[in-house]
């Protein structure tokens, strides 16, 4: 289990538990640390660089070859929790706290709504190749990403698919008005 930076002094031992996670230990550069990567690295001075500090992976098992980041923004450091250890910012909560347990993505349903998107806006084909829509989905929800379709050629059968689909609506709706 990755450490604590709770400190909790005798005056504050009564504070309940969810008072108590707010009550971190001050970082050592004095900056307000409010990300949830901070509950996974410790705070290091950078001793090429006096003035910056580093933060480093408190999971990984050798302290000497642990990850270390420059602390100027927490997004690369969030990839390395991410990617080496499974952890989120949704893994880190405290047992005491709740999320809402979002609905998971119909791939069917998501890949029609996809279709009708690029056909409505007419977008190119490739637009669901592009890093900054894939971006996107994976912020709404990060399981969604997988169920995207993975080129322009997919969405090119999905969009053939569906074209069939309604064609065949149409003709029997058009045979059955005569």
């Amino acid at each position: 289990m990755p450490p604590i930076r709770n400190s909790i002094s005798a005056s504050d031992r009564s504070l309940s538990q969810s008072d108590q996670a707010l009550t971190t230990t001050p970082p050592i550069s004095g900056k307000t640390r409010t990300s949830w990567v901070w509950k996974y690295g410790d705070e290091l001075p950078n001793q090429k660089r006096p003035g910056r500090w580093f933060w480093r992976c408190s999971l990984c098992p050798n302290r000497s070859t642990a990850q270390k980041f420059d602390d100027r923004g927490t997004g690369h450091i969030a990839d390395h929790p991410r990617g080496s250890h499974h952890i989120s910012e949704y893994s880190a909560l405290s047992s005491n706290q709740s999320t809402l347990r979002r609905p998971t993505v119909n791939p069917h349903v998501l890949r029609k709504l996809i279709v009708e998107w690029v056909i409505d806006r007419c977008h190119s084909f490739n637009e669901i190749e592009a890093d900054s829509f894939r971006k996107i989905i994976s912020y709404i929800d990060i399981t969604a990403e997988s169920k995207l379709p993975k080129s322009d050629k997919t969405l090119r059968s999905d969009i053939l698919h569906y074209f069939h689909e309604a064609k065949s609506i149409v003709i029997e709706q058009l045979s059955m008005a005569r």
